[in-house]
């Protein structure tokens, strides 16, 4: 069973499953509105190795949604509360024109654990195991054309656009669909990670 939530312009047809270690969410998304929107699509990563910037398009935000529940998806993370970030953060997007769709697939690897792109992880002890009754799977997007939001050609990840708002988390939205799960497992983590998302 699941339930979907996003305004109807915007379509989101996911299909999750499990995938020997992995939570393997397929999805489609189509814009069916008038305009043309931006799909958060990757995030900014550092190669440890090299020490470069690259576009990792299999990174996941998973935040506790609720007391049973899991947001799990491409998402804007919200800076964690009382925590400066000292460097830059921004998400990479597509452009997708009115009537356009794209398809991808993410893998979340389990055990399943809150993670953002702007936190480390944390020592085993410092989660609390949660069992899970639902999971859901949301997408940020943006509407072209909405004040104050620009998007640019990315240098190190020329297929991607930088998206910047001067207040990106309130001109971002969702798409998202719900999903009752059985024998699913989060690990909680214990800090000052935020959970703000609205849905």
């Amino acid at each position: 069973m699941n339930s979907a939530g996003a305004p109807a312009t915007v379509r989101l047809d996911c299909r999750p499953r499990r995938n020997g270690k992995n939570l393997t969410f397929s999805y489609r998304l189509e814009n069916g509105s008038s305009t043309a929107i931006y799909i958060m699509d990757a995030y900014p990563w550092l190669d440890p190795q090299t020490q470069e910037l690259r576009a990792n398009d299999q990174t996941a935000v998973v935040v506790m949604h609720g007391e049973k529940e899991a947001v799990i998806g491409k998402l804007l993370p919200v800076a964690p509360m009382g925590r400066h970030i000292a460097s830059p953060w921004f998400p990479l997007a597509r452009r997708l024109q009115s009537g356009e769709a794209i398809e991808r697939e993410l893998n979340v690897p389990t055990p399943l654990a809150e993670t953002s792109p702007l936190l480390g992880d944390l020592k085993l002890r410092e989660y609390e195991v949660i069992e899970l009754e639902a999971v859901i799977f949301a997408i940020t997007y943006w509407i072209a054309g909405t004040p104050e939001l620009y998007a640019a050609p990315e240098s190190f990840a020329p297929d991607y656009l930088r998206v910047v708002a001067r207040n990106s988390p309130g001109s971002a939205k969702l798409v998202w669909q719900r999903f009752q799960v059985r024998d699913l497992q989060l690990f909680m983590r214990t800090d000052e990670i935020n959970r703000t998302f609205v849905l």
